[in-house]
Order: C-alpha cells, then structure tokens, then sequence
C-alpha cells in the first residue's frame, strides 16, 4: 500500500501573499519571536513526520443508532 506524503511545503512569496489577504491563522496580536540568530539554522536538523495508519472498527447497527 502506498502512503501519500503528508508534508506541505509553501514558498515565502505564498507565505506572505496569505498574511496580505488575511488568510494567516496567526493572531493579529500575536507577539513578534525573539531573533534566533544564523548559528540557529546551522544546529538544526529536518525531521519528517510518521505517516497514518488506518483502523476499521465493525459495529453493530443497533449499537451504533
């Protein structure tokens, strides 16, 4: 069974296009972050999410009602 990827990658010009339009889920309030620095980007490692597993479960008609 092939697992479709999960992961959605979106460029800057994206990015910032959605915030213009308000299509941001950040809050209009929300505090700017401290700066992290260039040696940040350095230390960092990408780590890719597990995919899904799937689960069935049968159940009774007159259970489920």
């Amino acid at each position: 069974m092939t697992q479709k990827s999960t992961t959605v990658r979106y460029s800057l010009s994206t990015i910032k296009r959605k915030v213009a339009r308000g299509a941001s889920k950040t809050r209009a309030d929300a505090p700017e972050g401290a700066p992290v620095g260039g040696n940040f980007w350095k230390r960092t490692q990408e780590i890719m999410p597990r995919g899904k597993t799937s689960v069935h479960l049968r159940i009774d008609n007159d259970v489920f009602e």
